[in-house]
């Protein structure tokens, strides 16, 4: 059986680690673009050493020629721009958009079959205009988000209650950024509810530092982070090219689920061979199906700056 190639464009921290997770769990053969090539096939030459190290039988190859991810099952978009101290939030749009547009004409020309998974921020917005500009199904068209944020929120509640990693089920909602929607009713500590362990203000504090989270690293290490980002959509490609028909949570978009439409947002969906097979609707309580509208409003700002809707 042919292996599953997985293109990797961006070879900065994230998409060098997202190929690093895609090797060691041997998903498939990995190609890391860059338009700096040479950092590409340096970063790739790098993994490669670890094969015999690791034991797989996967190989990374860097490039700085976008026809070398020709064919490819799934491409997973790292490449954008970071924002600087001089930068608005409308430049970064603006400029991280125009490189989506670019990236994504010339994915659909090159790997028409492919699936694509977003990362590249503002995420939601962008994973928008990934489908908006491609002639791709919505099942087709995904952004990271939902696990690398339910994954913050579930160190953060294990930092309150220390137990396995398993017992602690979250759930986080939303756009990915300060609008996002941390679950608590629907987020467990060995079956219990949240509220039956911790206290009010304990679950308020570790809502607060999920939704901080990302901003916490940069002020400490000066960069956004990289290896969760990169696990999160490990986990994701692997749901689509093994058929795990695993209940992930990702920004998909929504068609009247949740009573929203039109609009990226992180949502459980069932993914499997075609991608998003099926979103998953969560009962919600008033307060939090109204902050997740908040969240879909501020998510449809963006994408209205973007001409997208």
């Amino acid at each position: 059986m042919k292996r599953p190639k997985i293109s990797v464009i961006g070879a900065g921290n994230v998409g060098t680690n997202t190929a690093l997770f895609l090797f060691l769990k041997d998903l498939g053969d990995v190609v890391l673009y860059d338009i700096k090539g040479d950092i590409a096939r340096g970063k790739a030459l790098d993994i490669m050493h670890l094969a015999s190290i690791w034991g797989t039988n996967s190989k990374v190859f860097g490039t700085g020629d976008i026809e070398d991810t020709k064919e490819s099952n799934l491409v997973v978009i790292t490449a954008g721009k970071r924002r600087t101290a001089d930068m608005t939030r409308d430049d970064l749009l603006s400029q991280n958009g125009e490189i989506i547009t670019s990236l994504v004409d010339t994915i659909q020309q090159k790997s028409p079959d492919a699936f694509i998974i977003v990362v590249t921020n503002p995420l939601d917005a962008m994973a928008h205009l990934a489908l908006e500009i491609s002639s791709f199904e919505p099942s087709r068209v995904l952004g990271m988000s939902g696990i690398l944020d339910a994954g913050r929120l579930a160190h953060f509640i294990r930092e309150k209650y220390p137990v396995a990693i398993e017992n602690i089920l979250t759930t986080v909602l939303g756009g990915h950024g300060d609008s996002m929607v941390p679950v608590s009713s629907n987020s467990f500590i060995s079956g219990r509810p949240l509220n039956q362990v911790l206290e009010k203000g304990e679950i308020e504090e570790v809502i607060e530092r999920t939704r901080g989270a990302g901003g916490e690293i940069i002020k400490l290490m000066g960069t956004s982070s990289m290896y969760a980002p990169g696990a999160a959509v490990w986990k994701m490609a692997q749901a689509i090219l093994r058929d795990e028909k695993t209940i992930l949570p990702c920004s998909v978009y929504l068609q009247g689920e949740y009573n929203l439409s039109d609009v990226f947002l992180s949502v459980p969906a069932l993914l499997g061979k075609n991608g998003v097979e099926e979103i998953i609707e969560l009962p919600l309580s008033k307060a939090e199906l109204k902050a997740l509208h908040n969240s879909a409003e501020e998510v449809k700002e963006l994408t209205r700056k973007l001409n997208i809707t």
